[in-house]
């Protein structure tokens, strides 16, 4: 039996951290790390439409006992069509949230009628997420218009929609110190995806990064809500990497290693 952690924050992974490696794989070594859930990633894993890879993956999840932490859908809002057929596939995974991206530019670069029509689409789309009962998440991300925790704000006040939450991870390009970041995002943040790195191609330990993401765990622990922290961006892709990574994680999250 998986140790519960004191935090409201749940150990767990990004399935994309391993594109090459298969569900059942991937599914095992959460399983060796005592990560506790999944999100899925809809490029490779469960793509988009197909429900019995989506019905399959639930029910090994569930043998297993992990959780369905997401779907990771690469559905763009502004450029991505059938965005129903994203939600079916997650309702058959049992996925209780989707990862979107809010279009492909940044929000300082975006006129107003790019912004307004992801907007209307947004809303659109959160009515049919609540219906379904599942939410919805934008990438917290460079080149779109959730690329830092003011401009999320602006997104998600005028999109007004019950449905919409966003994600967060640490940001080079965001103008607050991270810590603040953070906060500001706080009243409507659903998961942390977690890593420590320079760039994509330099990344490092999550060991090297403890005492920053001790600060953002605390911050993000800070209310009653039950939320994921997911490893993703391991050293070089490699199993290896994510055991490190997860016993370091673990502790973070006052949890015993495993």
């Amino acid at each position: 039996m998986m140790t519960q952690s004191p935090h409201n924050l749940r150990p767990g992974l990004v399935s994309i951290t391993f594109r090459k490696l298969s569900p059942d794989a991937i599914i095992r070594l959460c399983l060796e790390t005592q990560l506790q859930g999944i999100e899925w990633g809809g490029d490779i894993h469960v793509p988009h439409g197909n429900t019995q890879a989506a019905h399959d993956v639930r029910r090994r999840c569930a043998d297993a006992g992990l959780q369905i932490a997401a779907y990771g859908s690469y559905y763009y809002t502004g450029h991505s069509d059938d965005f129903e057929n994203v939600l079916i596939t997650a309702h058959e995974l049992g996925a209780p949230l989707i990862r979107v991206w809010a279009g492909k530019m940044d929000a300082q670069d975006a006129d107003e009628k790019y912004f307004q029509d992801i907007v209307e689409q947004s809303r659109r789309m959160g009515d049919l997420a609540i219906k379904a009962n599942i939410k919805l998440a934008y990438e917290f991300h460079g080149k779109t218009l959730n690329n830092n925790a003011a401009a999320s704000k602006v997104l998600l006040d005028a999109i007004d929609n019950p449905a919409w939450q966003t994600l967060w991870q640490p940001l080079a390009i965001e103008p607050l110190a991270q810590t603040e970041s953070l906060k500001a995002v706080m009243p409507r943040l659903a998961n942390l995806h977690v890593y420590h790195w320079e760039n994509y191609r330099n990344r490092f330990a999550l060991a090297n990064g403890s005492a920053d993401w001790q600060k953002y765990f605390s911050i993000a622990n800070n209310d009653l809500t039950a939320r994921w922290a997911l490893l993703e961006f391991v050293r070089d892709d490699a199993p290896n990497a994510l055991r490190e990574d997860a016993a370091v994680l673990r502790q973070l999250l006052g949890l015993a290693t495993p």
